[in-house]
């Protein structure tokens, strides 16, 4: 119910919480702590018009700086993000001006602060500077906020070759080309420039033993397969070669394989 029509007198008044209930003729209505203190109401008071609307005024600007404290104990949001949301909740534009003019004097509406709280965030989880500038716009950050950011090259260096640590061992059921075919997108989404990939990825060294032994592993699960599923008559060796050409295994490797495999040699 509106403030207006509650019947205007102050029959009592309880607190609960950080709200109070003030109990008029017609209804009982919340008010928040701060709008109480800030009229000193008391039982027995006659509200005017004009003190009627001021007190519905101020407490519907304290609704809305509750509203924005409480999405930004979630999470941090952009200036945008969060006039969007308040906005969408709120139809009083002269409340919302005051209520924002607030809002930015703190750090809940303040994009230099939800800048830092990400930074931090993106730089521990070694996300490149192309993904974050990505995620600023995308979150409606203004534009010299972004173009403020400082993205040094040693340090995008460093962040690659930790993230490449982490998604290593992710592809090695693949050949080495195709692992780092497959790295190389990952480190691209993960917003690293080309240059910085190449970087990282050309300290990647092939290990010739290994690569052999997992091929054979591949060889023998996929030659099995296609023995069981394919019929006489079928090029069976050459869908073998295929498949492992397409998991990124060198040609000369593979035949190397099948050869001892016809020879009897194979092992593991």
């Amino acid at each position: 119910m509106l403030l207006e029509d509650t019947g205007r007198k102050i029959l009592s008044i309880k607190e609960k919480g950080n709200k109070y209930i003030i109990e008029f003729p017609l209804a009982k209505v919340k008010l928040h702590k701060s709008t109480f203190d800030k009229f000193e109401l008391k039982v027995g008071d006659v509200l005017s018009d004009s003190l009627t609307y001021e007190i519905a005024s101020f407490e519907k600007k304290e609704e809305i700086l509750s509203y924005a404290r409480k999405l930004s104990s979630k999470k941090p949001y952009s200036e945008k993000e969060l006039i969007r949301l308040i906005n969408r909740k709120f139809a009083c534009p002269k409340e919302l001006r005051v209520a924002l003019q607030e809002l930015k004097k703190t750090n809940i509406l303040d994009d230099e602060d939800f800048l830092k709280n990400y930074l931090n965030y993106f730089n521990k989880n070694f996300y490149g500077k192309y993904f974050i500038i990505n995620f600023c716009k995308s979150h409606g950050v203004k534009e010299v906020s972004i173009k403020s950011l400082v993205f040094d090259d040693d340090n995008e260096l460093e962040k690659a070759k930790s993230y490449l640590e982490t998604i290593q061992n992710k592809y090695i059921h693949f050949g080495f080309a195709k692992q780092k075919r497959k790295l190389y997108d990952l480190m691209l989404e993960r917003g690293f420039s080309v240059d910085v990939i190449l970087k990282v990825l050309d300290g990647l060294k092939i290990d010739v033993e290994k690569e052999q032994r997992q091929l054979i592993k591949e060889y023998k699960k996929i030659k099995n397969k296609v023995t069981a599923k394919e019929s006489k008559g079928v090029d069976k060796d050459s869908k073998i070669v295929n498949r492992l050409i397409d998991k990124g295994y060198a040609l000369t490797l593979i035949s190397k394989v099948m050869n001892l495999d016809k020879e009897g040699k194979l092992n593991d």
